[in-house]
């Protein structure tokens, strides 16, 4: 496996919510270009896979994200959760969580529910990196990889996100699992 490091400078730069990649679109500094790559990107893995999604991209309604939360799923019965309870739609499906300040993206399996009076979902956070227990949900990730790959953007993996980070830091996120921070937390954090 690769190692993945970022340098100080790389972490005080997106912990301020500048971008880090000389890459177009991150190199224009620019969300709204940033965001509409992202939307063109979902767009042809919906349209490569016959997948639906659902995508969070507004911080989820409050705070600052520092990524794009895409959910991919299929309405077949593989991606159905079972479940005692009487929901209308409840399915696991992929996660990506897309930095939106780099070309780098994590994969994870998350359930979303929906009914007529609500419903509930995930929250990512650092735990569920390549934890892929659906066969439906994986088999998903290894098609949508090399087209997520085309584009020019680049996987992480828990081996390489699960790393303390080396000095004294404060991340304005909720999302971290433990008293450290890890370089998960770098890349994707939340401030509700």
């Amino acid at each position: 496996m690769d190692t993945f490091q970022l340098s100080e400078t790389e972490i005080k730069k997106l912990i301020s919510c500048s971008t880090i990649s000389a890459q177009y679109p991150w190199n224009s500094n620019n969300l709204e270009i940033i965001e509409k790559f992202y939307l063109d990107v979902c767009d042809a893995v919906e349209e490569k896979t016959n997948c639906l999604s659902k995508k969070e991209f507004d911080s989820y309604g409050s705070g600052y994200a520092s990524f794009y939360d895409a959910w991919f799923y299929q309405d077949t019965p593989k991606f159905k959760v079972a479940t005692s309870m009487n929901y209308d739609q409840y399915f696991s499906g992929l996660v990506v969580l897309f930095s939106q300040l780099s070309p780098f993206y994590v994969f994870m399996q998350g359930e979303n529910c929906w009914y007529e009076n609500g419903g509930f979902s995930y929250l990512p956070d650092s735990t569920m990196v390549d934890k892929l227990e659906n066969c439906a949900v994986s088999e998903l990730a290894k098609t949508i990889e090399p087209i997520l790959n085309s584009y020019g953007l680049i996987r992480l993996t828990s081996e390489q996100l699960n790393i303390p980070l080396q000095g004294t830091w404060k991340i304005p996120t909720i999302l971290s699992t433990t008293d450290e921070y890890m370089l998960f937390d770098a890349l994707f954090f939340w401030e509700d």
